[in-house]
């Protein structure tokens, strides 16, 4: 059985169906301009992208292993 946020139309559309975290990579798919669905957060690379997630979860007092 698929979940409603699953047949939305991409992922950003899905986290937020979801009330999920999401974040838009500008290297990937994404060229710049105004998403057509808004992100919690926008990165300019992978790398920020990460940081922005480990910062957040650090924040909620969830502390990753690597």
């Amino acid at each position: 059985m698929r979940s409603k946020w699953a047949t939305l139309k991409g992922p950003i559309a899905g986290a937020n169906a979801a009330n999920w975290q999401s974040v838009l990579v500008g290297t990937g798919v994404f060229n710049g301009g105004i998403p057509t669905h808004q992100p919690t957060h926008q990165a300019e690379d992978v790398e920020e992208a990460v940081r922005w997630a480990i910062t957040r979860e650090m924040q909620k007092g969830k502390h990753a292993t690597y």
